[in-house]
């Protein structure tokens, strides 16, 4: 336990404290009974907990064998019979009781016991419910109001452009402006559960220090234990993230039969991780690309996906957002023949090529047209909401 959480370390303490239990028959001033204990008894006072219809009256599954026919035949205690029992015992337990206080939860999936009424109890709320909720959730810091217009000159003719810039501005200006205007970056909170991209981070780093020291393998087995001895070399220490790293070696049993027979077709790896820039319709292009691969002077770009990924087809490739493939396109066209640019899925094992390339090469071409003849931006607020879900500025655009 030395290398875990507090939290963590807190919730196997209350996991083992709840399995403690301590025998306690009539000790102390506050007892713990059933409801049949009861019978007889005179109280001081009596607090009733779970007073809800779901728990009162209590059901029997007994009672669902026979109906009530059967047991007014039979002269056996009808369900009617058994509730009505059960309302006599609550009755006596609340008169011979000098104070007494029911408490059930009141909410669309519960509601109070129908004994309430029936035994003359009426409900009352002696504090309103956010009254509890500024005692526990008191917000002292207050919100900017984002939803009004951010309008201003700016140029993108000195401007180094990489694909989630784009694919940012295309998506919506107002987190644009947050992030490479502004250049307010979200606040990454820790969390005991590493999260899937993080998994995904460190096979990106095994596979490049896997081929940093090889570049090709004739053999699935060699190829699987290096993996595998790198994927090691980087999992933290947590039994849940080896566990993860253990589920990722198994979904990538096929992809060492699928490396070896790209080698022996004459690829090997070229560079991994490795930064490219170039000039692009008068614009300066950027990214960092997962993978090259060449054989003779043709050339393979490949970009590793562990999670999912959108693909575009003939009915919506022209609204694409998304250029990354055709930007590794034209910043490798200086290597060699481009024959390809896919993603490599590293879920399914497959290799995805960019359907459209050529097209949206031309979008791309006409976007970066546009760009370059901006000089001034309205930094509006996106129209489809479903692009706040997870944005970081979602709160200082009043979109949380």
């Amino acid at each position: 336990m030395q290398d875990m959480s507090i939290k963590s370390l807190i919730s196997l303490f209350m996991q083992r404290l709840a399995k403690r239990t301590l025998d306690d028959v009539r000790g102390g001033k506050v007892t713990v009974m059933g409801v049949l204990e009861t019978r007889s008894v005179e109280f001081d006072a009596v607090i009733i907990l779970d007073f809800d219809d779901k728990n009162v009256p209590k059901r029997s599954d007994k009672d669902m064998f026979l109906n009530t026919n059967i047991r007014e035949n039979a002269k056996l205690p009808t369900m009617s019979d058994r509730e009505n029992l059960q309302k006599h015992y609550y009755e006596m337990l609340i008169n011979s009781s000098k104070e007494v206080a029911l408490s059930f939860v009141n909410s669309n999936e519960s509601s109070g016991s129908r004994f309430l009424k029936q035994l003359g109890i009426r409900d009352v709320s002696l504090h309103e419910e956010l009254e509890y909720a500024n005692i526990l959730f008191k917000r002292e810091t207050t919100v900017r109001d984002e939803s009004q217009n951010i309008s201003q000159e700016y140029s993108f003719k000195d401007v180094k452009l990489s694909a989630t810039r784009l694919k940012t501005y295309l998506t919506c200006k107002r987190r644009y402006y947050h992030k490479y205007v502004q250049k307010l970056y979200g606040h990454e909170i820790p969390q005991d559960v590493p999260q899937e991209y993080e998994i995904g981070n460190v096979v990106h780093l095994a596979l490049k220090e896997l081929y940093t020291k090889k570049s090709s393998y004739d053999d699935a087995r060699e190829l699987q234990r290096d993996l595998e001895k790198e994927l090691d070399s980087l999992c933290g220490k947590s039994e849940l993230e080896k566990y993860l790293i253990s589920l990722q070696k198994k979904r990538l049993q096929n992809f060492y039969a699928l490396e070896v027979q790209r080698f022996k077709a004459g690829f090997e790896v070229y560079s991994c991780e490795e930064s490219f820039t170039t000039q692009y319709a008068g614009m300066t292009l950027v990214g960092q690309i997962d993978r090259v691969d060449k054989r003779d002077n043709e050339i393979e770009v490949l970009d590793y996906k562990t999670g999912s990924y959108k693909l575009y087809n003939k009915n919506n490739f022209t609204e694409a957002t998304d250029f990354q493939l055709e930007f590794y396109y034209l910043l490798t066209q200086g290597l060699g023949n481009v024959s390809s640019c896919a993603f490599y899925d590293l879920k399914e094992i497959a290799i995805v090529p960019e359907a459209f390339l050529d097209e949206k090469l031309e979008i791309l071409q006409s976007h970066i047209k546009d760009l370059l003849s901006v000089e001034h931006i309205d930094f509006v607020l996106c129209e489809d909401k479903t692009q706040c879900t997870y944005c970081d500025y979602a709160v200082m655009c009043g979109r949380d």
